[in-house]
């Protein structure tokens, strides 16, 4: 978690006009929620909604690939609003 807040400190956001313990802090209630989000997804799509879609192949794979790019989107907007925010 250390370097994806350097490297996205660095290089995706530059410069924040909130100070550093904030951003840190918001990190990581950003990761935290991200992973949250990621199992809840991944497990409402394996367990309900492909199989009610007749998906039967790889339901679990498929939805945690799901699961896994959908906070990809949201942790941005979050870090973006509220960790590095300008």
């Amino acid at each position: 978690m250390i370097t994806a807040f350097t490297l996205n400190k660095l290089f995706v956001f530059g410069q924040a006009s909130n100070r550093l313990h904030h951003q840190v802090l918001w990190f990581v209630v950003i990761n935290l929620a991200a992973v949250a989000q990621t199992v809840a997804i991944s497990l409402l799509l394996a367990r309900w909604l492909l199989p009610a879609l007749g998906v039967d192949f790889h339901n679990e794979t498929i939805a945690h690939a799901i699961g896994v790019a959908v906070p990809v989107i949201t942790s941005y907007i979050g870090h973006k609003r509220f960790s590095f925010r300008s």
